[in-house]
């Protein structure tokens, strides 16, 4: 019987370690399981500027619709992070898998940090709403970040001094553009100031003809269209008289344009011109106002007459005019030297009235 009882004894024991193993080790399974979650970052500690990716997964049951709340907005209002925790890529949910009314969804996030230090990260929040219309949330836990910097050796570190500004060696290519633009602005502004002295000049008359040049210009225009011959001689009169009106105004300054002949003629006379001349001038602006306000008819050498009295008067008193200021710079010899560069361009002026009197003089010749 004792033997029996041992025999038993030995065979049981085994059975029963083996029990006792099978039951502690699913025992311990079970805790394990119960007690540990998968952790909700992708690492636990970064340095300073990585990034962390943060995902869970998570079911919910008879659920329509689901709404996800901004992760950068639940950092902002947690006090105790203060902006040290940055959101790179906000919170994203995408569905695993459907079965039935059960949802498994994956939801992630990039986070990054500037700022080293240990931060309890508060728990994403996800809005659902049921299909009676109840809206509910469901937080996805918090978790930890530490973030770390990175450390100098100072043992193995060796402090250099401050390097000095570079010094590049100079270069007259630099200097090319700015020499361009400044030659460009130099000629702007010399066009623009030669611009604005023409146009003073030129509203001043600076450029205009002399007025024995226009008188001239004017009296052989006349000519050369010979009015007479087609019974216009009030209008070939009209001409020179007015040609010589304006020339004589402005010659010896009076106005002369408003006056009669016999006014003109009178004032004339103490300008003291050559006898003949005057004579002849005063006969034609006479002979101008019969055919102009008494329908007189000239003949055809009284009209050549008039011309050539008129070109006569004008070429006179322009070379009268420059005899006195001939005269008048010579006295001043002996103060100014440059008098004889100013008679020599007074009597090349005198060389073009010349010409210009012998081209109208000979007109007769030219038929």
């Amino acid at each position: 019987m004792r033997k029996k009882r041992y025999l038993r004894r030995i065979i049981l024991l085994p059975i029963l370690l083996s029990v006792f193993s099978f039951l502690s080790v699913n025992y311990a399974g079970a805790q394990r399981g119960k007690n540990s979650e998968v952790p909700l970052l992708s690492k636990d500690s970064i340095l300073i500027g990585d990034q962390v990716l943060w995902s869970k997964e998570f079911t919910l049951k008879n659920v329509v619709e689901y709404q996800v709340i901004p992760y950068a907005e639940v950092l902002q209002k947690d006090t105790n992070i203060n902006g040290a925790v940055e959101v790179v890529a906000d919170l994203e949910i995408e569905e695993v898998s459907i079965k039935d009314e059960l949802k498994t969804l994956r939801a992630k996030m990039l986070l990054t940090s500037f700022d080293s230090g240990s931060y309890q990260l508060p728990a994403p929040i996800i809005m659902f709403r049921l299909p009676d219309g109840t809206v509910d949330t469901v937080s996805l836990g918090s978790c930890e970040l530490y973030v770390n910097y990175l450390g100098i050796d100072t043992t193995a570190f060796t402090p250099f001094e401050i390097k000095g500004q570079a010094k590049y060696p100079f270069s007259y290519k630099v200097l090319i553009p700015w020499i361009i633009a400044f030659l460009l602005i130099a000629l702007l502004v010399a066009a623009l100031l030669w611009y604005l002295k023409y146009r003073k000049d030129k509203a001043a008359g600076k450029f205009a003809d002399p007025p024995h040049i226009v008188a001239l210009k004017k009296l052989e225009k006349l000519r050369k269209e010979k009015a007479w011959q087609g019974g216009k001689e009030k209008a070939y009169y009209s001409g020179i008289t007015d040609t010589l009106k304006e020339y004589i105004g402005k010659r010896y300054g009076f106005g002369a344009v408003e006056m009669t002949s016999a006014e003109i003629t009178q004032a004339l006379e103490e300008e003291h011109i050559e006898n003949k001349l005057f004579g002849e001038l005063k006969d034609m602006l006479s002979l101008a106002d019969l055919v102009k306000f008494a329908k007189h008819t000239p003949s055809i050498t009284e009209n050549e007459n008039s011309m050539h009295t008129a070109v006569n008067f004008v070429n006179y008193s322009y070379m009268r005019q420059l005899d006195e200021e001939k005269q008048a710079e010579v006295s001043k010899e002996g103060e100014n030297k440059s008098v004889d560069f100013y008679v020599d361009e007074k009597l090349q002026k005198e060389e073009e009235v010349r010409r210009a009197e012998d081209a109208i003089l000979n007109y007769k010749e030219d038929k």
